[in-house]
């Protein structure tokens, strides 16, 4: 979904979206349950575990070599690349490096201010874009699958707000 502002050798070449710190493991996307079983017809080396309101997520606890926090483990598509059809892609991946966050009784869409690429683009491009391309996907996802909402975190710039409920 991001292909007008993020090229995918960008995105290739840093894949930091793509790999998850012990302290970042909230990050990890859902999937459905019959996503993920059909994935891993395809991926057998995938790992799922239970996540909330009957989703899954990544279960990477094989891959860390360490029990430091800050080392990184990545993501089991991540083949030079993401190696899932734009089908099977998360939400969470499709639209990274927005966030759906909330805080209080709010619901915002975020941006990961650590995107290395989004880094070097005008930030009111990147305004613009999720305006005119994204936002409404975003908020019309929530309304179906409020689960995929995440607590606020502070380091995220909130783009925009809406009230909740």
């Amino acid at each position: 979904m991001l292909e007008k502002i993020l090229t995918k050798e960008d995105c290739r070449k840093c894949q930091f979206c793509c790999a998850y710190r012990r302290q970042s493991l909230w990050e990890t996307p859902l999937f459905t349950p019959e996503k993920a079983k059909r994935l891993k017809e395809s991926f057998p080396e995938a790992k799922f575990k239970e996540a909330k309101d009957g989703f899954v997520t990544l279960d990477l606890d094989s891959r860390y070599q360490t029990d430091d926090p800050e080392e990184e483990a990545r993501c089991w598509f991540n083949k030079e690349g993401c190696a899932l059809a734009p089908e099977d892609k998360p939400f969470d991946c499709a639209v990274w490096p927005f966030r759906i966050m909330k805080r209080n009784e709010e619901i915002m869409i975020t941006l990961d201010k650590d995107c290395p690429a989004l880094a070097k683009l005008d930030p009111e491009k990147v305004r613009m874009f999720l305006k005119e391309e994204l936002s409404t996907k975003i908020w019309d996802y929530i309304s179906e699958h409020p689960e995929a909402i995440q607590e606020y975190k502070e380091h995220y710039e909130i783009i925009e707000v809406r009230k909740n409920g």
